[in-house]
């Protein structure tokens, strides 16, 4: 049976998905991607929360991240609509994993192409530093 709490005392032990099943390793992909992740509490979509009531994932948490990344890198298409939130999905980044809370695929500003690029909300899985 699952049991979320063993996987925050043991963070570097895989990860099971909703079912208590480990992930199938021939359906994970490692790719690295170049893009934009910065802290939520750094960008302005902080201060639009709050001036505005606008919250686009939910409650924000002090470890959140703001990501930009391609809707294609390297002839690799990216989603991120069907990313389980309860770790069995994640992008590590600066030695921390992280789960996506909220996507959204934007269009390109100079030519209207509706797949340019993805703003995804991260929520960290957990702070201790991922081994290599």
């Amino acid at each position: 049976m699952r049991d979320p709490e063993w996987h925050l005392t043991h963070p570097a032990s895989p990860v099971c998905n909703e079912d208590g099943m480990l992930s199938d390793p021939s359906t994970e992909i490692d790719v690295i991607i170049k893009g934009f992740i910065q802290p939520i509490q750094s960008t302005r979509a902080t201060r639009l929360a709050e001036e505005r009531g606008l919250i686009p994932a939910g409650e924000i948490q002090m470890d959140d991240h703001l990501a930009i990344l391609p809707y294609d890198w390297n002839g690799t298409t990216l989603s991120f609509r069907d990313w389980g939130r309860s770790g069995e999905d994640f992008l590590e980044y600066a030695g921390q994993r992280f789960t996506v809370v909220n996507s959204n695929l934007l269009p390109d500003p100079s030519d209207g192409n509706p797949y340019h690029h993805w703003e995804l909300g991260l929520r960290l899985i957990n702070d201790a530093a991922v081994t290599p």
